[in-house]
C-alpha cells in the first residue's frame, strides 16, 4: 500500500511540474509576442520603377566674414617674447573693438611659443636666435562693409600676419538657401520624370522613394598671409581695402522614385 501511495504522489508531483512549465511558457508567449512586419503597397519585383535625379545650384552673396590674424614677436628669452606678444595683442584687440566688433566676435584660436634656431653656414652649426611667440585670433565681422576697416585697424595696431579672410553664410542663411535649393531640385526631378513618362506612354504613379543625395557649400577664402615688417620678418603688401567678396555656391541633389502605370 505504501508503494502505491508513493507512486501516486510521484505522478502528482510530475503533473504539477508539467502544469508549471506550461504556465511559464504561456506567460512568456504573452510577454514576448512574435514580431510582425507590415509592408504596404505592391512588393512585386517586376514593378516598373522610374528613378530620376534633380539638382540645383544657388549663387548667393555672403553675409559674414572671419579674419584670421596673428601677432608674432621675437625676443632673447621666452618671457620677453611672451610679454611683448601679450602687450601687442592687447593693442590689436582694443583697435578691433573700437571698429565696432563685440567681445564674443573675437576668439583666440592658438598660442604658440618656440625656440628659434638658424643654421650658420660659416660655423656649420645651429645657432640660437631667441624665442618666437605666435598668437592667433579669429575675428567675426557681420557687417561686410567693415571688413576693410577692421583689417586696417588690426594691422596698424600691430597684427603682423593676416593668414586668411573667409567669406561665408551664417547658419540661418545656410538653412534658408538649402531649403530653397532642395525645393527647386525636387521640382526639377519631378519634371524630368514626367517628361520621361510622357515620352514612353506611361503614367506616373505614387512616389516609391525620396532622398537627398548631396549638399555642397563652400565658403570663399582669400589666402593673403600678409606678413608685415616686425621682428625682422619679411614685409609683404597688406590686402587692399575695400574688399569685395565673390558669391558663395550652394548645390543640392535629390533622387525620387516613381511607380509607372
Amino acid at each position: 500500500m505504501a508503494s502505491e501511495s508513493n507512486s501516486s504522489m510521484g505522478w502528482i508531483v510530475v503533473a504539477i511540474a508539467l502544469i508549471a512549465v506550461l504556465g511559464v511558457a504561456a506567460v512568456a508567449m504573452l510577454r514576448a509576442p512574435t514580431p510582425i512586419t507590415v509592408q504596404t503597397g505592391p512588393q512585386s519585383p517586376d514593378r516598373n520603377i522610374l528613378s530620376v535625379t534633380g539638382t540645383h545650384e544657388l549663387q548667393v552673396a555672403p553675409d559674414e566674414a572671419a579674419l584670421t590674424l596673428e601677432v608674432v614677436t621675437r625676443a632673447a628669452t621666452a618671457s620677453q617674447a611672451s610679454t611683448m606678444n601679450r602687450e601687442l595683442m592687447n593693442k590689436v584687440v582694443s583697435a578691433i573693438k573700437s571698429s565696432g566688433i563685440k567681445d564674443d566676435e573675437i576668439e583666440t584660436t592658438n598660442v604658440f611659443l618656440q625656440k628659434v634656431t638658424e643654421w650658420d653656414t660659416k660655423e656649420q652649426k645651429s645657432v640660437d636666435k631667441g624665442y618666437e611667440q605666435r598668437t592667433t585670433i579669429r575675428v567675426t565681422v557681420k557687417d561686410l562693409t567693415k571688413v576693410g576697416s577692421v583689417l586696417d585697424a588690426a594691422v596698424e595696431a600691430g597684427a603682423n600676419s593676416v593668414q586668411d579672410i573667409e567669406f561665408s553664410l551664417t547658419p540661418e542663411s545656410q538653412t534658408k538657401y538649402k531649403a530653397e535649393a532642395l525645393a527647386v531640385a525636387a521640382k526639377t526631378a519631378k519634371s524630368k520624370a514626367q517628361t520621361l513618362a510622357d515620352a514612353s506612354g506611361a503614367t506616373l504613379g505614387r512616389i516609391t522613394s525620396l532622398s537627398e543625395n548631396s549638399y555642397n557649400y563652400q565658403p570663399i577664402f582669400y589666402n593673403s598671409r600678409a606678413m608685415m615688417a616686425d621682428a625682422g620678418m619679411e614685409k609683404v603688401e597688406a590686402p587692399s581695402t575695400p574688399i569685395s567678396p565673390e558669391k558663395v555656391s550652394i548645390s543640392v541633389s535629390v533622387s525620387i522614385g516613381y511607380e509607372l502605370q
